[in-house]
């Protein structure tokens, strides 16, 4: 079982992290505006934080596995947000089991296969580059995520502890993500078998169930982004017939960290 933690109380929210990062990494502001109207449930992803590695191969449907497992605890039904990588795991997740997720919002992510709309090698290169010290990668992290400004005064104030974070993290499990998230752009839109369970296109599945009318039937589904890594262009090609589809145009890195409690609203708004 992978590790997590909760705060606030009410309905529950699943709060999934994207490559690299921890259920403690949210930005505090932010996590405190969700945890207003929900309980909030932030997993560490399999092989970082407080979350063992495994056995087997880490995939994007493996680390959705892992949710589904937190999930079957104790929760019914669940809201779900996933960023950037978590919004990859959200997606397949909410395809697994669809009556277990309530609605489902995407921060500064993509569908995967050939429907998305990739990142500029140089910023995927950028984003994976383990070269230099934690403090050098820190560095190169959050100016690759955020704009000058702001970039620089994000630096001096969290830089050591990004670099912190980053060096307690396992270079082997660094590259598996990378490889997950390789393979859901490459393969996103072919059936494949992973964890025993097939693997569909996640635009078409998405679209599947909410068509079924058996599943969501209060979903709503939500797309902030942009992002350097997570192109604009991405929004319509995730849309699943949704109820709500809201757009953050300044980007959801930089928007996120300049207006944290902003963006929890936009989440806590039903």
């Amino acid at each position: 079982m992978i590790a997590h933690r909760s705060v606030g109380s009410g309905p529950p929210l699943l709060l999934i992290n994207g490559y690299a990062a921890t259920g403690a990494d949210w930005d505090p502001t932010f996590l405190a505006a969700l945890a207003e109207s929900f309980e909030v449930i932030c997993p560490d992803n399999r092989g970082v934080g407080g979350s063992e590695a495994g056995e087997g191969e880490l995939t994007i449907d493996a680390m959705a596995a892992d949710c589904e497992a937190l999930l079957a605890l104790e929760i019914e039904r669940s809201a779900v947000v996933g960023w950037s990588m978590g919004g990859f795991i959200a997606q397949r997740l909410a395809i697994r089991v669809p009556e277990r997720v309530s609605t489902l919002t995407l921060l500064a992510t993509d569908p995967g296969g050939p429907d998305s709309v990739p990142a500029a090698a140089e910023a995927w290169s950028r984003l994976t580059d383990h070269s230099g010290s934690a403090r050098v990668q820190a560095t190169r992290l959050i100016s690759l995520l955020f704009p000058e400004p702001p970039a620089a005064q994000i630096d001096a104030e969290f830089g050591d502890l990004v670099a912190a974070a980053r060096a307690a993290l396992d270079p082997k499990v660094l590259r598996a993500q990378e490889a997950a998230m390789e393979a859901w752009h490459r393969e996103g839109a072919a059936p494949e078998k992973r964890c025993g369970r097939r693997v569909y296109d996640s635009r078409a599945e998405l679209r599947r169930v909410h068509a079924e009318g058996s599943a969501f039937p209060n979903h709503y589904h939500r797309h902030l982004c942009e992002s350097v890594v997570h192109e604009l262009a991405n929004r319509s090609v995730l849309s699943a017939e949704p109820r709500f589809l809201g757009v953050i145009q300044q980007g959801e890195y930089e928007w996120r960290a300049a207006y944290p409690s902003r963006c929890g609203d936009q989440h806590n708004r039903r």
